[in-house]
């Protein structure tokens, strides 16, 4: 990112390949928030429960409203080994691109934030997620 010169990607790589930036629309600021690994594996099961028509849409709703406020992390779900062949397939057109809009590829290559060996999810965390489900539908 540091080497865009606005500071923002989506923008500056709109401005580089010649698309015209609308500052006058309003524009949303959304923080992409991560999730713990338990925050994630809750989430994914109460949305099976709700696709399945097993789990009311306003509980649902309570439910992972509690899960985004408790569970806020920065789970890494894969390992840095298979963080870099991930990365790996886009190099070619990554490179192709950056070359049409006339910037050098600059990618740092550092995955020192993904663990050596894939986590495993503590179900007793989890455990403890649902149990706030409980007090929080009682409150």
């Amino acid at each position: 990112r540091s080497s865009f010169p606005n500071g923002d990607v989506i923008e500056d790589f709109l401005q580089q390949i010649g698309a015209q930036v609308d500052k006058s629309a309003d524009q949303k600021t959304v923080k992409n928030e991560g999730l713990t690994l338990e925050g994630i594996w809750t989430l994914s099961k109460l949305n099976t429960l709700r696709r399945r028509g097993l789990l009311p849409k306003e509980q649902f709703q309570v439910c992972k409203g509690q899960i985004l406020r408790q569970c806020r992390g920065s789970a890494k779900l894969i390992s840095a080994d298979q963080a870099r062949e991930f990365y790996q397939n886009f190099d070619q057109s990554n490179r192709r691109l950056f070359s049409i809009i006339g910037k050098e590829w600059e990618f740092d290559g550092d995955f020192s934030e993904y663990p050596d060996v894939v986590p495993k999810c503590d179900a007793a965390k989890v455990d403890d997620i649902f149990d706030l489900f409980g007090q929080e539908s009682s409150n």
